[in-house]
């Protein structure tokens, strides 16, 4: 490796040799720097991005991870994956070689599993800590198959298990009933925010979805809002899955008030957002607002999307029925999710195998 100024130029090159993704040995030149510093730099960052992962730390190897992700992803996804890299410091500096499946274990006693000594209770709840574990093996699974990595240190660590985090809670904890959203709407002003609201609460959509409705994508003539399109914090995307992508009926009582917020825009075109001046921060002023009313229950944005599905299953229709509505792929995610709210079901059941068992003890 060297670092030189060209005397002719006056500028500085770098020139190194480095191993691709294949174990080749490949020269690299590159010159018409400013600074040596400059070109060290530029050095070292390309080593780091083309080289495998036996010079690396784990924090230069995520990196790179990321890069490879970008194209294969969507920007929420690569977003989430960014935010998991606070959980990794405390092996972030480390080689990548060196790290073991015992550092992994230690890891996870110290830090996943970690107790606030004030309440005695454990800093991260259960998802929280299968996520953050379940990142740290997909990023060594990349590692093995692309940087030369022999083995995922994170899989050979085990799986997280502790006391507290063995049994699953309920996944939906509050919900509001129509009274409860009809109380709290009559003290929303802004038409854009009762509107925003209403079509969470009554038509179950995602806030990316309400966010990323567009003029052309309501159909008031046939009753329809046709989910084509996500708006995250990063622009505008596609829908979170392909089951994302559907057709939701509106309540006909929703039918005016939206003809009339259309009506209000100023010269409004097809591909003209619904809320154009609505941001994702619309989930803080949802929150805000309920404290600043003492509301109660409190619940965050997407619980509204959680009180329509509640809705549904209280009226009686079948999780077939909610999954297609709520734009999940099937009936086992919605079980999943609101699978507490079906208690029926296991009655039904146990009715079936009380049917079988006086059947076998007569025949």
């Amino acid at each position: 490796m060297a670092v030189a100024k060209n005397e002719k130029t006056g500028k500085w090159y770098a020139k190194f040799r480095y191993h691709d993704y294949t174990g080749r040995t490949i020269q690299k030149k590159k010159e018409g720097f400013d600074k040596r510093s400059d070109a060290l730099k530029w050095e070292k960052d390309f080593i780091v991005q083309h080289e495998g992962v036996e010079r690396l730390t784990f924090g230069q190897t995520y990196e790179k991870y990321l890069i490879d992700c970008e194209p294969r992803l969507k920007a929420t996804t690569l977003i989430k994956k960014r935010r998991y890299i606070k959980h990794f410091k405390p092996l972030w500096e480390m080689a990548i070689t060196e790290i073991k499946p015992r550092t992994i274990r230690q890891w996870q006693n110290d830090y996943l599993l970690a107790i606030n000594p004030d309440t005695q209770k454990m800093i991260f709840t259960r998802s929280t800590i299968f996520d953050i574990n379940g990142e740290l093996i997909n990023f060594f699974n990349w590692c093995a198959k692309f940087c030369g990595l022999i083995r995922n240190p994170a899989k050979d660590a085990g799986t997280i298990t502790y006391r507290s985090i063995t049994e699953k809670p309920p996944q939906v904890k509050n919900i509001w009933q129509p009274e409860h959203f009809e109380k709290f709407i009559s003290y929303i002003g802004r038409p854009d925010h009762r509107l925003f609201y209403s079509l969470l609460f009554w038509c179950g959509l995602r806030r990316g979805e309400a966010l990323g409705l567009r003029i052309k994508d309501i159909d008031l003539n046939n009753k329809l809002l046709k989910i084509r399109q996500n708006r995250t914090p990063a622009g505008i995307d596609t829908p979170k899955t392909k089951s994302s992508i559907r057709d939701v009926t509106i309540p006909s009582p929703l039918i005016k008030e939206i003809n009339e917020y259309i009506k209000k825009l100023y010269q409004p075109a097809p591909n003209t957002l619904l809320f154009e001046n609505l941001t994702v921060n619309i989930s803080v002023e949802f929150y805000r607002r309920q404290q600043a009313l003492n509301f109660k229950p409190r619940l965050r944005l997407h619980d509204l999307r959680h009180s329509h599905a509640s809705m549904l299953i209280n009226a009686g229709f079948s999780p077939d029925v909610v999954a297609d509505r709520l734009g999940h792929a099937n009936a086992q995610m919605v079980l999943k999710v609101y699978g507490h709210m079906y208690p029926e079901k296991r009655v039904e059941v146990t009715d079936a195998l009380n049917k079988i068992y006086e059947r076998k003890r007569r025949t």
